[in-house]
C-alpha cells in the first residue's frame, strides 16, 4: 500500500504514536509505533534528513546546525501555509484496520527522495518522502513523542540535550497532526 496522505496522533489509552492512511472513503489503516520503536527510529530519522540535506553536505560543520535548523523551520512554515500540515479534525471513517509496526525501512528512490516503508510483516505501507516532507514528518513525530507519557525528548543529532530540556512539553492529549 503506497501513502500520499497521512495524519498522526498519539494514543494515551494504546500508549503509541499512529499513522493513519486512508485506503478510500471508508477505510483507513493505522499504523501505531511504540516508544522502543519509535527510540530506535528517531537517530534514523535524524540522520537521513542529514544526509538529504543539499545545504548541510555543502555547509562547514560549525554551520551545519544552523542549517539544518533553518531547513527545518522552513518546511514546517510551508506545511502549514500549504494546508498540508494541520490540526484540523479529520473527518471518521466506516473501517479502521489497526496494525503493530515491526520493521521500519527507509531506501533511496529512482527519483530522488527516499522510501519510507512500515510494516508489521503482513501488511505495508510505503511513503515516498522528499527532504521537505521527511522534515515535517519528523516535526509531528517529535511534536507527539514530546506530548506523549513517553517521558523524552527526541533530539536530532546536531542538537544538544540543553536546547531539547527548553523545548520540553507536559504530557497532554495531542490533536490530530494531517499530511
Amino acid at each position: 500500500m503506497g501513502a500520499s496522505q497521512y495524519h498522526m496522533n498519539y494514543s494515551p489509552d494504546e500508549d503509541r504514536i499512529f499513522i493513519f492512511v486512508r485506503d478510500g472513503e471508508t477505510a483507513e489503516h493505522a499504523f501505531g509505533l511504540t516508544r522502543r520503536l519509535f527510540k530506535k527510529l528517531w537517530p534514523v530519522l535524524g540522520k537521513t534528513v542529514q544526509e538529504m540535506s543539499e545545504a548541510a553536505t555543502k555547509t562547514p560543520p560549525e554551520m551545519m546546525k544552523d542549517v539544518l535548523q533553518f531547513e527545518q523551520q522552513g518546511a514546517v512554515s510551508n506545511a502549514i501555509q500549504s494546508g498540508a500540515l494541520s490540526n484540523a479534525p479529520v473527518p471518521e471513517v466506516e473501517n479502521r484496520v489497526a496494525y503493530l509496526v515491526k520493521t521500519i525501512r527507509i531506501r533511496d528512490s529512482e527519483g530522488g527522495g527516499k522510501i519510507m516503508t512500515l510494516s508489521d510483516d503482513v501488511k505495508s505501507m510505503s511513503i515516498p518522502i522528499s527532504h521537505e516532507q521527511l522534515l515535517v514528518f519528523c516535526d509531528a513525530l517529535r511534536t507527539l513523542a514530546a506530548k506523549s507519557d513517553w517521558n523524552l525528548t527526541p533530539l536530532y543529532p546536531w542538537e544538544s540535550s540543553d536546547e531539547a530540556e527548553s523545548e520540553a512539553v507536559p504530557a497532554a492529549d495531542s490533536g490530530l497532526t494531517r499530511h
